[in-house]
Parts: C-alpha cells; structure tokens; sequence
C-alpha cells in the first residue's frame, strides 16, 4: 500500500476516534447545547470527508473498497460548505449510532485498512455507514 494511502486511513481512523472520544458519555441535548463540541465533531467529520476525497487521487482502488464514501465526502461536503443547512440531528445521529455501531465491526471483523478483509468483505472505516436522507 502507498505511503499516501496509509496516511490518508490513518487520518480517517483517528478523526473517527476522536469523534468517539468527544462524544462518550454525551445526550443529544449534551451535543446541541455546547457550540464547542458540535464544532469539534464536524470538523473531524470534515477531516474524514476531506481525506477519502483525496484518496481518490492517491489510490481509488482502496477508496473503491470503502462503504457508502461518495454519502461520506457529500456529508464533508455539507459541512463545509452549507453550514448553515447543517442538521445538529443528522450529525447526532451518525455519531450516537453509525460510528460506534460499525467501529465495533470494524475493530473485530477486519484487519484495519489493510483493503479486502479475510472474509472477502469490504474494508471498513470507523464511520463507513453513513444513512444519511438527504
């Protein structure tokens, strides 16, 4: 694998981490009340957004292997460039249930971005399964 490409996952996977690491413990009220937290969050998911669109410059093999990336950069997409249509709701939601619904998965069922796990399955990513309705 690229050098690029590793780096690129390592970011995804540490921005997710972080957005786990920001909401541990927080309500929905928690989350829309504090301006910081929000601002955190997105930003990390602006980050996760930002590097698998670069990633399909450096490797769009390994991008190919990633779940749902195109909702993924268009939801980097909204935060950065539509703000103020920005849903405090859409974004609890993928933190509270997504991320730590499939890190799970990710964590046990493949090797961490190494590409095709053992099972033949897609790769996954901490935040691969973003159910957005837009």
């Amino acid at each position: 694998m690229r050098r690029e490409t590793k780096k690129l996952l390592f970011d995804i996977q540490e921005a997710g981490q972080a957005i786990q690491r920001f909401v541990k413990g927080k309500d929905f009220a928690a989350y829309q009340s504090d301006d910081m937290l929000r601002s955190a969050v997105e930003r990390k998911f602006e980050i996760i957004g930002e590097a698998l669109n670069r990633l399909r410059d450096a490797d769009e093999e390994v991008l190919e292997q990633i779940a749902d990336f195109r909702k993924i950069i268009g939801f980097r997409n909204i935060l950065a460039h539509g703000y103020d249509a920005v849903s405090d709701e859409i974004v609890w939601e993928i933190c509270s249930k997504n991320l730590f619904e499939e890190s799970a998965c990710s964590l046990a069922g493949c090797r961490t971005f190494t590409g095709i796990n053992n099972t033949g399955r897609k790769l996954w990513t901490p935040i691969h399964c973003f159910c957005l309705s837009f």
